[in-house]
């Protein structure tokens, strides 16, 4: 970290822009910058030597930029650690959603699996893995029918259009939130973008998954609000929905997730997701649960 930022102080010396440098590659660009300068030789014989040692010699580290790391802005992370953890005796469990047990298996190797399973209803099963050694672990599967969904395929409507991404694709049954694969929504960048579903009728509502694009740009769908109503919204205005007789809100001050999960417990027909600020909205599925 020394020589980057020995570099971009020679250059502000010798009155030449300042350029990031990073691995072998930028060593030229270096050489080319002081031998084009008007510097004494000798000082081009010193720069040159004291930043091409410790480049040339830095296999095994990655230069990247970072965030808030000081005036340099380099990050300079080891690429080349390792770790091997070694565990025997392991047992391994499947569970179904109310906690019995439907298999068990237990073995000293290092590669092992379950049966093949039949689950037989939906809900979260649960898999537990118990070293003997100091580390345990488990993970859940939570498996859900779609034509439990509320909200697919129902008639979904948004603030504006943009990139030719409409309203209709997060009631489509996908949730990849690849938006190169066709399943994304997009609005303009404006106040208070808005997305909304009508389920048809009134139904008893248990749960809103909202889910969030993955490919990039997942910040835009931060500090949004989900609104829930058994009668049609009156305004599209964030306060004057809050204050409408009946509306049931949700805030969500964080950026989305893959879902953002919200418990609702009450009966709706019309759900709308709206941001709170200036910004585009870009959903990848919003899924209604009973």
């Amino acid at each position: 970290m020394g020589p980057l930022w020995n570099a971009r102080f020679v250059a502000k010396v010798l009155g030449i822009p300042a350029v990031m440098l990073g691995g072998i590659f930028a060593f030229p660009v270096l050489v080319y910058v002081v031998l084009s300068s008007s510097a004494p030789d000798w000082l081009k014989i010193f720069i040159i030597a004291a930043y091409a040692l410790p480049v040339l010699g830095a296999s095994g580290w990655r230069m990247c930029r970072g965030g808030e790391q000081g005036p340099t802005d380099i990050v300079i992370e080891e690429t080349s650690t390792s770790r091997t953890v070694t565990v025997s005796n392991v047992t391994l469990k499947l569970l179904n959603p109310d906690g019995t047990q439907i298999a068990i298996v237990g073995s000293s190797s290092s590669s092992f699996s379950l049966p093949i399973q039949t689950l037989p209803t939906t809900g979260t099963y649960s898999i537990s893995i118990d070293p003997a050694g100091t580390a345990t672990g488990s993970m859940s599967l939570t498996l859900e029918n779609p034509a439990a969904n509320l909200a697919f395929n129902k008639t979904a409507t948004q603030s504006s259009l943009n990139w030719d991404a409409p309203a209709a694709r997060a009631v489509d049954g996908n949730t990849d939130g690849a938006f190169w694969n066709g399943s994304v929504t997009h609005t303009q960048v404006e106040n208070q973008a808005w997305w909304h579903v009508d389920l048809g009728s009134v139904q008893t509502i248990g749960r809103i998954d909202v889910w969030n694009r993955t490919d990039c740009c997942g910040e835009a769908l931060t500090n949004f609000y989900v609104f829930v109503s058994d009668q049609p919204f009156t305004s599209t205005d964030l306060t004057a929905t809050q204050n409408e007789a009946g509306v049931w809100s949700y805030h969500n001050t964080g950026q989305g997730g893959t879902p953002t999960s919200i418990i609702v417990n009450r009966t709706g027909r019309y759900i709308r997701v709206q941001l709170a600020g200036v910004e585009r909205l870009s959903l990848a599925e919003v899924q209604v649960w009973p």
